[in-house]
């Protein structure tokens, strides 16, 4: 049974919700008190700031923002901690503050895009997790450099923006990361049977330093692809490999071989190359060959 809490939230006192379900559909930006979701609680809001606009908000259950910025993207200023869940549902919010106390938690997503401009808005060993009725983007806009220690998991597109070069953990997702603008360094990308496709546009570059599984790999105009590890990798794309006038680099950083990662392998069903440049230490498979 939800209980529905509709009036006003005041003063500076703590909010503690140890147990059950309750809504909170009133904005409440002068509350200021310190705000904590119990481990079998699940708290509901309906504002960006039902329960304040800069409270601290502990979460070990369910923190669930439903709602929120549906008609146009909100920030939501609250500061995170706890190993809980933050859940989105029919949201559109940026996340603007500093939450490396929210460490090993999830962030779900249900129909809903959550925009970060920093690493730390995204906690510590998070997970990104898509609901799999899908609708759900994650907005990475970066105009520094950034090292992000999430995993992105479950339906989940995600788009690269900003100039910023970042490094990521893994993107397991069955959707489809875009980098618009700066690069992107994977831990690792995908997973066997996963539907994960790379989009590096033009002039941007992407690469990965561990095995990887791809549905697609799409690359844009002089823009690179590189895979090279302490290790020889080995690469499995189960589509389309499209290099067209970018660059691909198997075992390479740049022009230079990395003895380390002599004989990384590319399997690929399909390959296409129009003026592009392929820089192999390694071994390139495919179904089907391209070459315009």
């Amino acid at each position: 049974v939800e209980s529905v809490i509709s009036g006003s939230i005041t003063g500076s006192g703590g909010f503690v919700l140890g147990s059950g379900t309750v809504l909170v559909a009133s904005s409440n930006a002068g509350y200021e008190g310190a705000v904590s979701v119990n481990k079998d609680a699940h708290l509901t809001v309906k504002q960006s700031d039902s329960m304040g606009d800069t409270t601290k908000i502990s979460v070990e259950g369910i923190y669930e923002l439903d709602g929120v910025g549906a008609d146009l993207n909100e920030n939501v200023d609250n500061t995170f901690v706890g190993s809980g869940t933050i859940s989105l549902t029919e949201s559109n919010v940026t996340f603007t503050a500093d939450n490396t106390g929210f460490e090993g938690g999830e962030f779900l997503l249900n129909n809903s895009d959550l925009t970060v401009n920093s690493a730390e808005a995204l906690g510590l060993n998070t997970t990104v997790t898509g609901a799999d009725s899908g609708g759900n983007t994650l907005h990475l806009v970066f105009a520094d450099a950034a090292e992000i220690k999430t995993n992105v998991t479950g339906t989940v597109d995600v788009e690269k923006t900003g100039t910023g070069a970042i490094s990521m953990t893994s993107f397991a997702a069955d959707g489809t990361f875009t980098v618009k603008d700066g690069s992107v360094a994977f831990g690792s990308f995908g997973t066997e049977n996963s539907a994960s496709r790379l989009v590096v546009d033009d002039g941007k570059s992407a690469s990965v330093s561990s095995s990887s599984f791809f549905e697609t790999i799409e690359l844009g105009a002089g823009s690179r692809f590189t895979a090279s590890g302490d290790a020889p990798l080995k690469l499995a794309v189960s589509g389309m490999t499209s290099v067209g006038s970018g660059e691909l680099h198997l075992g390479a950083s740049g022009d230079n071989l990395k003895t380390e990662a002599i004989g990384t392998e590319l399997e690929t069903e399909g390959f296409s190359i129009d003026g592009g440049n392929i820089f192999l230490s390694g071994m390139l498979e495919t179904g089907g060959w391209t070459v315009d």
